[in-house]
């Protein structure tokens, strides 16, 4: 058996848990049954999913999803190990909870059943032996109140234990809601997954914009004429004949209270930088009124109102049947929100109380909120439901109240499991008190950690929540008030994070990374099929470098910021190749299982892929050649070396890694050997320009993780050994001549210590070639380089006032070496004499007249105009 991970637990009893893990190659193969048990051999409730394969069709990712043993957690302070072993296949029958019937599809718990409507959006009805069940009913009002709704995707499922017992019943679905005095639409995605075995209902609403920015000199600020302005966006539970008990915190000593009526507002978070400029509106002013949130509370004919700073509500709703305890999460995270409860209804409205100013949702953005619905039928029995004017407290700490929030468990990964596994490259334990990884621990537990920047900027509400501040941009601001700059996933900190939590097991580095997916998916991608092709899709830049976001919020360029500010200062444009991170992206699916993350990577995939290749119509071959210095020049199939192709190709190898299609791998190997070769002439790449040539180190990291791919997964191909040569013709001009790049500081622009977190890359590149190297004479050469920077960036980042910045720990997390241990270990096997091929696929060389060919074939009048309407709106009239 395997030890695949650790829970601690956050309350007492059985609680939900999931997890992502990889599995060591020829360990665990598909077609058996596998099982998960404790360390005594209890069988655990449990679904393992398979995701993912190796290529002697063994494991290599799975997903874990279930319920923890009860027993485990008579201590809470305890972790409790589970580990993943084979069984004896299920016979037993397994029960569907997640049935469609008529026109609507029946979710089922052990004690729920509900009917949610396959026609009308968000319309879910109790089925009970009595009229006291609740009724769910959307909230939804924007540019005019009068819409129409259409499903337009719909995926229900029941997941089972390995034993056959349900676990968990899941329902997607998507409507397109229509303003019926507009052209304008919104996209409303839903998802409800219902615990079997706790009766909660998860509800996940998200609504989309999915109109393409009315474009105006490449600026995105608030206010476009494609935005959507929503007055309401939520829900209405209805129950009848039921009574309120509410408290504004949850603690240890909380006491739920019953109402009459009890309204919860807040428009801002509360802090002590609530009114930062970070929250302005189109016209670039804060449109906040007091701090923190308003409450009202109205019981005995007596009404109250106050104020809190950061609330964390529980609310519970009884009648005669059944208990219902709702709880919202991130609610004053991600303001603005207003709660209504009383009379038999609770309403919740992620847009804010009516009477202020609608939510702005720009064109391709998403805004997303979940909440949780816990249903007890025993909770309160013996109580008087109708004495609503008791002052009789109901304490939270009483056995049959159930909290809904605490129904997970927090997760703690083997690590061993991870970098043993080789799932992820170059995974190993690092070396703990090293120089690096203190600085990197600094993200928790620095003057400037991340939560801390947070605090800052204020990076709450909805759209801001999860971002990072990139205060490295502030550097040089004067002045008392706040520098507002949002980092927008540079250089990955996903992944960092993702990969700190694995090392060292603090779930403070999984909470930042589940906020900031949360904000990739959602903010930082234009989510919309309308626009130019170079933009649809994408990834928003972070904010422009010395100039604050102003209305451009998270999307890089605004009409209100400074120009000529560097040199080459574009002030406009949109998503383009050197910010496209996937990496994160794609470990987050295999840790979480979410399709949303492998949905993001392939459609990254296939906007940067469009970037570089074009679509084939004449004016998009025309266009390619004119920017023949950025992307793939059309005459001669070659690619520029710089970070956009670096990010290319691993955005290719990321997009294998999730879906295991290998024209993936088939088009990296051809980007690759389009962009360098072992015949090049170094000295034509003229790299001592610094500014303008230092991307090819970033190059070299692809280059490095697709080898990895193939000798760990893929496959050998004649393909790699000429991208191995070339690789290692570079990385000996490397060990043989860069420098530190302040060295050379004369030659950058700004000579500041994020040169010196770069360097880090160099080292991983040197690690990764010194595996390969065929003589003791470059294997010391190599050596000696690694040693020489490593020495150097460990003083001079250890002595920095700069190594706190979110850029430099963003580096940091994903390149530095102590946690990259030599590879000699992992090529060893493949470097006794050659690696023998065991894939035929070759790219062949670039032919114009085969391309010309291709072009012809594929040439489509419809596609000409096509593209032309696209690029030019004013053609359609816009």
């Amino acid at each position: 058996m395997t030890h695949v991970f650790s829970l601690q637990a956050a309350c007492a009893g059985s609680q939900a848990f999931s997890v992502g893990v990889p599995l060591p190659k020829g360990q665990f193969f598909l077609g058996q049954s596998f099982g998960l048990i404790t360390q005594s051999g209890e069988e655990v409730a449990a679904q393992i999913s398979v995701k993912s394969l190796w290529q002697d069709k063994s494991v290599r990712w799975c997903l874990i999803k279930g319920y923890s043993e009860t027993s485990h957690f008579d201590d809470q302070s305890k972790l409790a190990d589970y580990y993943l072993n084979t069984r004896k296949a299920n016979t037993t029958r397994k029960i569907n909870c997640a049935l469609v019937h008529d026109q609507h599809i029946l979710l089922k718990s052990a004690k729920v059943e509900l009917a949610v409507s396959s026609t009308q959006f968000l319309n879910i009805r109790q089925h009970t032996n009595s009229k006291q069940g609740l009724h769910i009913r959307p909230l939804l009002s924007f540019s005019n109140n009068q819409y129409t709704s259409q499903l337009t995707h719909s995926q229900q499922l029941t997941r089972h234990s390995a034993s056959g017992q349900a676990l968990f019943s899941e329902l997607e679905q998507t409507f397109s809601v229509g303003d019926k005095y507009s052209s304008k639409s919104l996209n409303i995605e839903l998802k409800f997954v219902l615990d079997h075995a706790h009766n909660t209902l998860d509800i996940n609403l998200t609504a989309h914009n999915p109109q393409a920015i009315v474009q105006k000199g490449g600026q995105w600020d608030l206010g476009n004429e494609n935005s959507l302005h929503l007055r309401e966006f939520g829900l209405v539970i209805e129950m009848p004949n039921a009574s309120l008990y509410c408290s504004s915190e949850r603690s240890n000593t909380t006491e739920l209270k019953a109402f009459d009526y009890w309204n919860l507002s807040t428009d801002n978070s509360g802090g002590d930088n609530w009114q930062s400029k970070n929250h302005v509106n189109h016209e670039g002013k804060v449109d906040i009124g007091e701090r923190g949130a308003l409450l009202i509370e109205r019981a005995n004919d007596s009404t109250h109102s106050y104020r809190l700073d950061r609330p964390n509500p529980l609310i519970y709703l009884k009648n005669r049947q059944q208990t219902l305890e709702v709880a919202i999460e991130k609610l004053w995270q991600k303001f603005p929100i207003q709660i209504r409860a009383g009379e038999g209804e609770l309403s919740i409205n992620f847009a804010g109380a009516n009477e202020s100013a609608a939510v702005e949702l720009q064109p391709g953005e998403k805004k997303s909120h979940k909440l949780r619905l816990c249903f007890d039928s025993t909770a309160f029995e013996n109580k008087d439901n109708e004495n609503k004017a008791s002052d009789q407290a109901i304490s939270e700490q009483e056995d049959h109240v159930a909290n809904a929030s605490a129904r997970e468990v927090t997760v703690k990964p083997n690590t061993e499991l991870f970098s043993d596994s080789n799932a992820i490259p170059w995974l190993k334990t690092p070396e703990t008190g090293s120089a690096l990884a203190n600085i990197i621990e600094l993200g928790l537990s620095g003057k400037q950690h991340f939560f801390a920047k947070r605090e800052a900027l204020d990076e709450y509400g909805w759209r801001n929540f999860g971002d990072l501040y990139a205060d490295h941009e502030a550097a040089n601001h004067s002045g008392d008030d706040i520098f507002v700059s949002h980092y927008n996933n540079q250089y990955d900190p996903l992944f960092g994070f993702l990969k700190q939590w694995l090392l060292s097991g603090n779930d403070n580095w999984k909470t930042l990374a589940d906020d900031l997916y949360d904000h990739i998916v959602n903010i930082d991608i234009y989510h919309t099929e309308q626009d130019k092709k170079e933009y649809n899709g994408g990834l928003f830049w972070h904010t422009d470098h010395y100039v604050e976001a102003e209305t451009a919020t998270h999307r890089t360029y605004s009409k209100r910021q400074q120009t000529g500010v560097y040199e080459d200062h574009a002030g406009g444009g949109g998503p383009g190749s050197h910010h496209c991170y996937t990496s994160g992206l794609a470990l987050y699916y295999h840790l979480s299982g979410c399709e949303k993350a492998k949905a993001a990577v392939l459609q990254l995939t296939t906007w940067i892929s469009y970037f570089f290749e074009g679509d084939g119509t004449v004016l998009g071959t025309l266009l390619q050649y004119r920017n023949k210095a950025i992307v793939r020049n059309p005459l001669n199939g070659k690619y520029p070396l710089d970070r956009g192709v670096a990010n290319y190709v691993n955005a290719l190898l990321d997009s294998f890694d999730v879906s295991a299609n290998k024209e993936y791998m088939e088009n990296a190997s051809s980007v690759i050997l389009n962009t360098f070769s072992a015949d090049d002439d170094i000295a034509d790449r003229n790299f001592g320009d610094i500014e303008n040539t230092w991307y090819y180190i970033v190059f070299m990291q692809s280059v490095a993780k697709f080898l990895w791919r193939c000798e760990s997964d893929y496959g050998i191909s004649q393909d790699y050994f000429n991208i191995k040569r070339a690789f290692m013709h570079y990385a000996s001009y490397i060990a043989k001549h860069e420098q530190v790049y302040l060295h050379n500081s004369d030659k950058l622009e700004y000579p500041n210590d994020t040169w010196t977190a770069q360097d880090l890359r160099k080292v991983q590149v040197l690690k990764v070639a010194i595996g390969y190297a065929e003589n003791d004479e470059l294997r010391e050469q190599m050596q000696d380089k690694i040693n020489e920077i490593q020495r150097f960036v460990e003083k001079k980042l250890s002595q920095s006032e700069e190594k706190e910045y979110t850029r430099i720990l963003a580096l940091l997390m994903q390149n530095a070496n102590d946690d990259f241990h030599l590879y000699h270990q992992h090529v060893e096997s493949a470097n006794i004499g050659e690696p023998t091929l065991s894939l035929s696929y070759q790219t062949k060389a670039f032919s114009p007249v085969l391309a010309a060919w291709h072009f012809l074939k594929q040439y489509s009048i419809r596609r000409e105009f096509k593209h032309l309407f696209i690029r030019f709106p004013q053609l359609r009239g816009k």
